[in-house]
């Protein structure tokens, strides 16, 4: 059913969907891996499965588990440490409002940091500062801005906040952020065609992953799904991978990719087939997704175009036709 769906897209042929349904577009490729094998595999606009593809904010959820591993080996403490504690140089804070000495790192992983920082407001100053090529010192910055709520409260979703986090892992393992995570993550999964944001002032590669193939993204679902172990070694520690899908911020609003957080993953449940579906999954702008199903042994990735409206097609594909075609009734 899937094949007959999408195969014949690849030159901007979206064809018409079964029972009326709206077209698809701009989606570049789906990925299915099930009880460990790859069953379905296709690319359409010219992509192929050697095309490295944007990652946009499915980065944050690598780099938290770059962040478990930086605490299992000791260089990092814990997510209960206060973040100001890592960076004693900045301190005196230009900007030091009541509650900014008590962000934690687990405030950042839930985005419930307090800053007055939210990619989705146009008000935000985060929002229409963050491309002023004036800005030397990146971290300097983000750590001035201005409070909005006190820490560990209020889910506002911000980028910096794991800039934050990114220049931490530089900090505390005194390497640079591509070398860490490919000694540690990528080298053990047999990935090699990994693209860094190259950022220009005092800090090096804070904004993470730019490009990375499907079929290595397929390999860090299957690692969230395996619990963090690969060929019989664990590479993230496996109570890292429970709190990292933990629930840690009911959102008050629907999401097509969530309905909670855990630490940077998005945590979802949809009815299928007179069930409820549980998954996790690193969503990223213009329909970059790695979404793990556990109770169905099933990683789903797929990458898309649409940065500018209807970013949550990727999700609709997985309820209406990935999921019904994997649970019968």
């Amino acid at each position: 059913m899937l094949a007959s769906i999408y195969r014949g897209a690849g030159h901007g042929d979206i064809p018409t969907l079964p029972n009326g349904l709206r077209k698809m577009e701009n989606i570049h490729g789906i990925l299915i891996v099930k009880d460990g094998r790859l069953v379905f595999e296709e690319y359409f606009y010219s992509y192929d499965l050697s095309s490295s593809h944007d990652l946009a904010s499915v980065t944050k959820s690598i780099t938290s588990l770059l962040v478990g591993v930086a605490i299992d080996q000791g260089v990092i403490g814990s997510a209960q440490d206060k973040l100001i504690t890592y960076f004693p140089d900045y301190m005196p804070l230009l900007d030091q409002e009541a509650g900014k000495d008590d962000i934690t790192i687990a405030d950042l992983l839930t985005m419930r940091h307090g800053f007055d920082c939210d990619d989705w407001d146009s008000a935000s100053p985060s929002y229409y500062l963050k491309n002023q090529p004036w800005r030397q010192d990146e971290i300097l910055y983000i750590l001035n801005l201005p409070m909005a709520a006190q820490p560990g409260s209020d889910f506002s979703y911000c980028t910096w906040g794991t800039t934050l986090l990114n220049a931490l892992l530089i900090r505390q393992t005194g390497m640079e952020l591509p070398v860490f995570a490919y000694r540690n993550l990528f080298l053990p999964l047999g990935i090699n065609d990994v693209n860094w944001d190259s950022t220009s002032g005092d800090w090096q590669y804070i904004d993470g992953i730019s490009t990375m193939r499907l079929r290595d993204m397929a390999k860090i679902g299957q690692l969230m799904l395996q619990n963090g172990l690969w060929n019989g070694k664990q590479i993230i520690p496996e109570d890292w991978i429970e709190r990292s899908t933990t629930e840690w911020v009911s959102l008050p609003f629907n999401l097509a990719w969530g309905k909670g957080y855990g630490y940077l993953w998005w945590i979802s449940a949809v009815p299928v087939q007179g069930r409820v579906v549980h998954s996790f999954a690193a969503s990223g702008h213009g329909g970059q997704v790695i979404a793990i199903f556990p109770d169905l042994k099933m990683v789903v990735v797929l990458s898309g175009g649409n940065y500018e409206k209807d970013q949550g097609q990727p999700f609709e594909i997985m309820e209406r036709f990935i999921l019904p075609a994997i649970i019968q009734p």
